[in-house]
């Protein structure tokens, strides 16, 4: 092992960039490759390059410039973003791939260990040559000596993403384990190559080296120049498009990670000066004659992109810029959009044409905008007419602006139409910071308010006609409801309000914090109705556990394997007036909304400090703490209870039931029960704990007494053994002398051989469901629980 050394150099090479800005494709000596107006793209052909002075390796080595880069900035014009040699060429350790056959490395394109086929070539426009529907690429073709393991290489641009597509097989006579690693050393300074903020979503900003592995995988990652004002982005696409899912996902210290050409084990701890990314798709067996192809991408991170319908390339790019998030000066004294900059701001959309051979005609556009987003000028829908052969339509722009009372993650979407067969769908997100005004529907809702007040009476920080609202929180040391008094950024309630306000402010002498330090949040044994503190959207993954001095601050995970906290957070949706959960680490935790967490054990929640790529607060602020006190920092997707299936209704053992209840205006379609071969007949991650519930409402649970500190009311339970299996069910609502109807909407479903029998314990009257469609009762003059028991088994089984 030896110590790899860089130099930071100040070096043009306006040489190489005149060559290649010119012409689709090129060769430059030692190197070859091909350019469009957003990309070079450069992989080696001998072993002859020099870095920082010394001979280093070159053959098989790839390397990544922009050209125009981000079209709205021109800080990373002719930049490069993977690390190059001395001439600007790739080589050496700075841009490689890895062949891992039987535990053996190979570099792609070494001498020692093998020979091209095909030395890298670039497309040849006048000769038709290594020119696919979607245009150019640069083209390599290697065979490894020991084991007969044939790699070819293609590395081509799509719009401003470098495409790496490698296929292996095996020329052997018997069976060799094949893997494949690429290593980039990343740069988004240029050759000083400094100052790296790599960005993972759901974990923000990654101080120390990391590696992702099996659901933590993201779908991209993204790296930075500066996260508040960023002039230079890259962005690795992982899972998207028609990349091929990696085993691992590696962010470290180049020196780290180059130092070995396959093994690599992070240091969790200290600094890092010099960031590489790395992607692992670990050995599989190829049998004689086999072949596996592996695809990612790595570019600028600018536009949000499609290129692919089902897995398949298509030939053109449909993208959509626009800023990524608003920053917030805070002032009372204005009105809510003039707190946001840039506001208003554009959206532009491109359509990029890569094919070699078919113009695009009658290319249209249209912009739908979420509530939160007005359009300022620009017509909605907009012809762009032709788009010739590898070239990109003009932008299309338009100007919104953010009204400033919704806030959070908003998404758009552009539509985009043409001949032949263009029909796509691009979405893009932007995070508005709150502002010191939102909506309060008329009815419910669980709120927090992201303020903090010298005076935080309820009836001070709102000021509205005291019989127009009511507030209550939810007192965990007492288990029951008390009238709120006092508003807490950081702490949940329940908010009713009489009338729709479209537009309320809280008194002007609130003061939103800065977010630049982490709060505290108090969690006492049992549920919690919690807030984000702070004016911009906090993933739920990067929200840590703190519990004393004595023991380490967790993750929600490792909070959850050591039992101090379930990882499910729950909302209430106001359009639905019923509860959704996640326990994705992607999962925003939104200004302005309440939230139920459950704790294990008494622990404090970390709400980190902000780290919103774009973002930042300024203005009348605080850094005061009321929350408790400031600390150092130390996949299922987001699921509606309407919608969310715990188990996949098939023929055979796994199936799943939906009960409804329906009782006055309220309603409840969270109820779920099921056997799956992958759940456990106790509780488990499949099952769904019920929150407490407000006010005027209807629930059912299936409750569980006997599950130790687990024990509940759930209103998801799925097991795993499939012969005749009995739920205990209750029915609970608080409204009196009210009509309670229960439903089974998508029993249909379930396999034919199953008999499903629902006993009223209250009556022992029981109805087989496949012979009725509802059963009601009436809740009578108290209201409170009804106890049902359900069993499912084989018909015949049940009586």
């Amino acid at each position: 092992m030896f110590m790899l050394i860089k130099r930071c150099m100040i070096l043009w090479i306006a040489a190489l960039v005149a060559l290649l800005s010119g012409a689709v494709f090129c060769q430059v000596g030692e190197f070859t490759g091909i350019s469009n107006p957003y990309l070079i793209v450069l992989m080696g052909k001998t072993d002859s390059a020099k870095l920082a002075g010394d001979d280093v390796p070159r053959s098989g080595r790839w390397g990544i410039w922009t050209l125009a880069g981000d079209p709205e900035t021109t800080a990373d014009d002719n930049l490069p973003i993977i690390y190059p040699c001395d001439d600007g060429g790739p080589g050496d350790s700075l841009g490689y791939t890895t062949i891992y056959i039987d535990g053996r490395s190979v570099i792609f394109g070494d001498s020692t260990a093998g020979s091209w086929v095909l030395s890298p070539v670039p497309s040849d426009s006048s000769s038709g040559k290594y020119i696919g529907k979607n245009g150019f690429y640069v083209l390599g073709q290697y065979r490894v000596t020991e084991g007969k393991i044939w790699c070819q290489f293609k590395l081509s641009i799509v719009r401003d993403q470098a495409r790496f597509e490698v296929t292996l097989r095996n020329d052997d006579t018997q069976a060799h384990s094949v893997g494949l690693r690429h290593l980039g050393d990343l740069t988004v300074t240029g050759w000083a190559d400094s100052n790296a903020y790599p960005y993972i979503p759901g974990r923000g900003i990654v101080k120390s080296e990391t590696l992702l592995s099996g659901s933590d995988i993201p779908a991209y990652f993204e790296v930075f120049d500066d996260p508040q004002n960023p002039g230079v982005g890259v962005r690795n696409t992982i899972t998207l498009e028609d990349a091929t899912i990696p085993d691992r996902v590696g962010i470290g210290s180049w020196i780290n990670m180059a130092a070995d050409p396959w093994d690599w084990t992070p240091v969790p701890f200290g600094a890092v000066s010099d960031y590489a990314w790395a992607l692992w798709w670990d050995p599989v067996t190829l049998s004689p004659g086999q072949t596996r192809k592996i695809v990612t991408y790595y570019g600028v991170a600018a536009a949000s992109s499609s290129w692919t319908t089902s897995g398949k390339e298509d030939p053109w790019c449909v993208a959509v810029q626009g800023p990524r998030a608003l920053a917030i000066n805070y002032d009372p004294s204005v009105s809510p959009e003039l707190m946001l900059s840039p506001n208003p701001f554009k959206i532009k959309a491109y359509v990029y044409n890569l094919s070699h051979d078919i113009p695009l005609s009658n290319v249209s556009v249209s912009l739908s905008l979420p509530p939160g987003l007005e359009l300022v000028s620009g017509d909605a829908a907009q012809v762009i007419g032709l788009v010739g052969k590898e070239t990109e339509s003009a932008p299309v722009e338009w100007t919104v602006r953010a009204t400033g009372l919704v806030s959070g993650e908003l998404t758009y979407y552009v539509d985009f139409a043409g001949s032949p067969s263009l029909s796509k769908t691009v979405a893009r997100k932007i995070i508005i910071p709150a502002t010191g005004t939102t909506n309060f529907t008329a009815g419910w809702q669980m709120v927090t308010i992201p303020f903090n007040f010298a005076d935080p009476r309820i009836e001070s920080v709102l000021g509205f006609a005291p019989d127009t609202y009511s507030a209550y929180n939810w007192n965990p040391q007492t288990q029951t409801y008390e009238t709120l008094t006092l508003v807490t950024p950081g702490k949940g309630f329940w908010f009713y309000s009489t009338i729709n306000r479209a537009a309320a402010s809280v008194a002007s002498a609130g003061r939103p914090f800065t977010g630049t330090q982490s709060q505290m949040i108090r969690l006492y044994k049992g549920w919690n109705q919690i807030g984000n503190p702070f004016l911009y959207d906090i993933p739920w993954g990067r929200v840590k556990v703190y519990v004393d001095p004595w023991t380490d601050t967790m993750t929600i995970e490792e909070a959850y394997s050591k039992g101090y906290i379930k990882r499910t957070v729950y909302w209430f949706n106001t359009a639905t007036n019923e509860y959704e959960y996640s326990s994705d680490r992607q999962t925003l935790i939104t200004p302005w909304k309440g939230y139920w967490v459950k704790a294990l054990k008494d622990c404090y929640l970390v709400m980190p400090s902000i780290e919103q790529i774009g973002g930042s607060v300024g203005g009348n602020t605080t850094s005061s703490i009321s929350v408790a006190r400031a600390v150092k920092s130390i996949r299922p997707t987001v699921v509606s209870t309407r919608t969310r299936s715990a188990v996949s209704s098939t023929a055979g053992t796994t199936w799943s039931l939906r009960i409804v209840a329906m009782a006055g205006k309220a309603s409840d379609r969270a109820a779920l029960i099921g056997v799956d071969t992958r759940a456990s007949d106790g509780c488990d991650d499949v099952d769904v704990e019920r929150p407490p519930m407000g006010k005027n409402y209807v629930a059912v649970s299936f409750p569980h007494r006997d599950w130790g500190v687990a024990s509940g009311n759930y209103m998801v339970d799925v097991r795993r053994t499939a012969n005749t299996q009995v739920w205990d069910m209750e029915v609970a609502t608080d409204m009196r002398n009210t009509d309670v109807v229960l439903t089974w909407p998508n029993l249909s479903s379930l396999p034919r051989n199953l008999e499903v029998k629902l006993v009223d314990m209250s009556t022992g009257a029981s109805r087989f469901l496949r012979n009725t469609s509802s059963y009601k009762y009436n809740s009578g003059s108290a209201g409170g629980v009804r106890k049902f028991r359900i069993i499912v088994g084989a018909a015949g089984a049940v009586r």
